[in-house]
């Protein structure tokens, strides 16, 4: 566990979070691994007043189970997320932020594991951050690296028995088309796991400058109700916007049936 600050000011939140560093050939899961796998999750265990968020995940990647295609890391990755304390902390004591994270790491094999990780960190009065010089570049470089929203593709989506198809236009003088050759490159993960991480994924390339994915729909589907939105993600390395950081582009048409 590392943190963002090297000391806590009382009602001020401040990010910490959980560095996973991957042997070669190794990889964790994103928040939704597809057909195998388990997300990292962690379980904070907090002084009382104190409130932790959720994990906040960087865009995924395709990683190889074995022969299955899931979403995941192999990079070295920070999941972070927001604490905030509350406001009558007493200056000049110490905070334990702890929480029992899990997580599971697989190649050819999988090694689930459980532990509990903390860090103190001094209280201080004042309003000035103390940033952790070390730590606060890849906590910043993580943030760059979030899927974003936009208006610039319009997207749509239909479904027709166990095939869905995702067509996204560009909408807007912000949006970057494509080269051609990047086509093959690209790729949709799946947010809820709705369509199948595994299976092959057609994708056509519209006069338009548009693309249009043909994606198959898991055999399993693990949440309570038919989900009416394609919750998606579709990446291409030179991105999808003509400014800022747009390798992953977070989508969620309604899906016509």
């Amino acid at each position: 566990m590392v943190s963002e600050v090297k000391s806590i000011t009382p009602g001020e939140p401040f990010y910490v979070g959980l560095y996973l560093q991957h042997d070669p050939g190794y990889h964790t899961y994103w928040k939704c691994p597809g057909i195998v796998g388990v997300p990292t999750q962690i379980d904070w265990k907090l002084p009382a007043g104190f409130e932790g968020g959720e994990l906040e995940f960087p865009e995924p990647e395709r990683v190889h189970m074995y022969a299955i295609l899931a979403q995941g890391y192999e990079r070295d990755v920070l999941m972070q997320a927001k604490i905030t304390p509350p406001k009558n902390l007493k200056p000049d004591s110490e905070i334990r932020i702890a929480g029992q994270a899990w997580w599971m790491c697989c190649a050819n094999e999988c090694n689930p594991d459980s532990r509990e990780l903390s860090i103190t960190l001094p209280v201080v009065a004042g309003s000035d951050v103390s940033w952790d010089e070390e730590w606060r570049p890849v906590f910043e470089a993580e943030r760059g690296r979030y899927s974003v929203e936009s208006e610039a593709w319009k997207a749509t989506a239909t479904e027709a028995g166990d095939r869905i198809t995702l067509t996204l236009s560009p909408d807007g003088a912000q949006a970057k088309v494509p080269p051609d050759g990047e086509t093959e490159k690209m790729i949709a993960f799946t947010e809820d796991g709705w369509f199948d991480s595994n299976k092959p994924q057609t994708i056509e390339r519209l006069p338009d400058g548009g693309v249009r994915f043909t994606l198959t729909k898991a055999a399993v589907y693990l949440e309570d109700e038919i989900p009416e939105r394609l919750r998606v993600i579709v990446q291409t390395p030179s991105g999808w916007l003509k400014e800022g950081y747009s390798r992953s582009l977070k989508l969620a048409p309604v899906i016509e049936r």
